[in-house]
């Protein structure tokens, strides 16, 4: 069920106490915010970047486009229309 936010001085967003225990979210973990179509989307971190848990199993590889190609395979998924 959506939440209403608020946004206070300098950009801080406090997410309810709910939806981080749903989340699974902490204090000091890191997320990832995007906009598409005007929606803002924060994504734990985690979620978006195996490359770089992984990266010394995976060699030699261009983390920042594969991180661009998860971001955009996750807004597909999410918006359910092809991403440009």
């Amino acid at each position: 069920m959506p939440k209403r936010v608020k946004l206070y001085h300098g950009g801080i967003l406090k997410l309810p106490a709910d939806i981080r225990r749903r989340a699974k979210l902490k204090e000091g973990d890191e997320l990832i915010i995007f906009v598409d179509r005007g929606r803002v989307i924060l994504v734990p971190r985690g979620l978006l970047d195996p490359v770089e848990e992984y990266s010394s199993i995976l060699g030699d590889v261009e983390e920042d486009k594969v991180f661009e190609n998860g971001l955009k395979d996750l807004r597909r998924k999410l918006m359910g229309s092809p991403v440009r």
